[in-house]
């Protein structure tokens, strides 16, 4: 299961799952990247935006081979299984998430590319909430009308 923590000292997020969840999600993002055979509208409109998807998809890369962070349960279960994970801030996971928004509109996707979305976008607002609670909730407008109008 993919899920968002905040960092200790609030400057992002950080992005855990078992090495099957981020290979996955890897390979989705390749698949909504503009350089993919089945993304080819979105070559056409290649902007900044796409380049967003290959930084996320190297720093997921270097998460599910153990070069950034690694623990042997998740936050909510004792069960060992390798879990790992990579920091993010804000700022980068906000345009990360539009950025899939965007290229999501030039394939044709499933229930379950779009289940993934909405599973980050929850455990977005999670940490938003459990860092901060008065403000964290203040934000959430402005990032789902960043999603609208991206």
């Amino acid at each position: 299961m993919l899920y968002l923590k905040p960092t200790k000292r609030g400057l992002g997020v950080t992005l855990w799952g078992t090495y099957d969840d981020l290979n996955f999600l890897y390979d989705m993002l390749y698949e909504l990247s503009p350089d993919s055979d089945s993304n080819i509208v979105a070559r056409k409109y290649h902007d900044q935006t796409n380049l967003f998807l290959l930084d996320f998809s190297h720093h997921i890369r270097k998460a599910y081979q153990g070069d950034r962070i690694k623990r042997k349960t998740s936050h909510f279960s004792s069960i060992e299984i390798d879990h790992y994970g990579v920091h993010v801030s804000w700022v980068r996971v906000l345009f990360w998430l539009s950025s899939l928004r965007h290229n999501l509109r030039f394939i044709t996707s499933d229930k379950f590319i779009i289940g993934i979305i909405f599973n980050l976008e929850y455990w977005l607002e999670q940490s938003l909430k459990q860092y901060e609670p008065i403000y964290g909730t203040y934000l959430f407008p402005y990032y789902r009308w960043f999603y609208l109008y991206s």
